[in-house]
């Protein structure tokens, strides 16, 4: 048979607070030492995936202005009147009868012209685009549409000389965009 203490001796509430601090323990080293090493690999894979994210979001970027470079031209030849062979923007040269024209232009990342047409390029204005521009028109008797390819290629001074035929591609360029598209000049 046991007996109740009597109140004044039995143990109160911060009695039991006192005892689970003092049987409370702190991490010990090791566990610490392992936390750090593990948060450390995390660090360092997630720093390392950094630059690639980095070239990704620049080549991105690279690639959607090229892309608006290359609608701005094609806006420029549709907008050209047919009666003449030379759009009012960029200066290109449109054959009116059968024939291939190749143009080539230097531009800055604004889209801006940085060097005359058809020529070597200048590394004082910095262009950072190299448009290439073929267009075939159909025969004279024919009334069918005119045939445009356009490249778009960086950096611009990878490749300083104008093409010497449509198929003169670009080959040291880091990026290239390519689009083609007809236009009705009939």
């Amino acid at each position: 048979m046991t007996t109740a203490l009597p109140p004044s001796q039995r143990p109160n509430a911060s009695f039991f607070a006192l005892q689970r601090l003092r049987s409370s323990r702190g991490f010990s080293l090791v566990e610490v030492t392992l936390a750090l090493g593990v948060a450390a690999v995390c660090l360092l894979a997630i720093f390392g995936l950094l630059p690639i994210g980095l070239n990704s979001n620049q080549t991105t970027v690279e690639q959607t202005t090229a892309a608006s470079l290359a609608r701005a031209i094609v806006a420029d030849l549709r907008s050209t009147p047919t009666t003449s062979g030379t759009s009012p923007n960029y200066g290109l040269n449109i054959p009116t009868n059968s024939g291939t024209s190749i143009n080539t232009v230097w531009l800055t990342e604004w889209g801006m012209k940085a060097s005359p047409n058809n020529q070597a390029a200048d590394p004082k204005t910095d262009p950072k685009y190299r448009a290439q521009i073929t267009l075939n028109a159909p025969q004279a008797n024919q009334k069918t549409a005119t045939f445009v390819r356009l490249v778009i290629s960086w950096p611009a001074l990878a490749d300083k000389n104008p093409p010497k035929d449509s198929n003169d591609f670009p080959i040291h360029a880091a990026g290239t965009f390519e689009a083609v598209t007809t236009l009705d000049r009939n």
